[in-house]
């Protein structure tokens, strides 16, 4: 793996384009399973979170230059389960049971599940009526939908966390969804925080591919670029409509 040759005071904001300033330091290997006790060798490869001055977006700009081989190399491998043992499936089970419980989706609408890894979730929601398709864009395959389909609701469940390119993946999430469609976002947000630099925090890992975190502020200016708006719950779900 090598080592960044990145100016980090000369990287601007993804999403706003203001200044950032460097907000911490991990090594490659911390993992969200650390909070469980596992932790993985240190491989001296430092990985440098940056936040933005304007809309507090943190990010790595360290993984700009990969390619998808890159990551499913290095980070979504064979070892990927050892930092993510829910990925199996487990995790997406959990997740439909929040999506049927809290959320008032009506059965009638279509369905994307974008970045949906196993297709899990979807799966379980079919079991209760729902009509979903399920693609990842990680794993370079087409969507076996046709071409001019087109969606009442996008759904990306700790998706948006993973990509070094924000504008780019909701704008390919957009270009799938009806006139008066929405975009359903699971990802946690900088505010369970609090405002500290807690380079300890368990999703600031980037051996999970969590290359960023986005504020409520983030979000609202990312999707105010598509004249979306989004509604914030409390437990890290995002709602952008129009």
């Amino acid at each position: 793996m090598r080592l960044s040759n990145i100016n980090y005071s000369e990287v601007k904001c993804k999403i706003c384009d203001h200044d950032t300033s460097i907000w911490g330091c991990v090594d490659f290997n911390k993992n969200c399973e650390e909070r469980n006790g596992m932790y993985l060798p240190y491989t001296g490869v430092a990985i440098y979170y940056l936040k933005c001055n304007h809309c507090e977006f943190l990010f790595s700009p360290d993984f700009d230059s990969w390619s998808r081989d890159d990551f499913k190399e290095l980070i979504y491998n064979q070892d990927y389960i050892v930092v993510d043992p829910e990925y199996n499936g487990q995790r997406s089970i959990n997740d439909a049971q929040y999506f049927l419980n809290r959320l008032q989706i009506k059965k009638d609408i279509s369905i994307l599940d974008y970045g949906a890894g196993p297709a899990v979730l979807g799966k379980e929601l079919a079991k209760y009526g729902y009509t979903v398709d399920s693609w990842d864009p990680m794993w370079g395959t087409e969507p076996d939908w046709p071409p001019d389909k087109k969606f009442d609701l996008v759904m990306a469940w700790e998706v948006l966390e993973h990509t070094p390119t924000p504008i780019e993946t909701i704008a390919e999430m957009h270009s799938w969804l009806k006139p008066g469609g929405s975009i359903l976002l699971a990802t946690c947000s900088t505010g369970i925080m609090q405002g500290r630099r807690d380079l300890t925090f368990w999703y600031l890992s980037p051996r999970n591919g969590h290359i960023c975190m986005y504020s409520d502020m983030s979000l609202d200016v990312l999707f105010s670029k598509f004249g979306m708006r989004v509604q914030h719950d409390p437990w890290n779900i995002h709602l952008a409509s129009y």
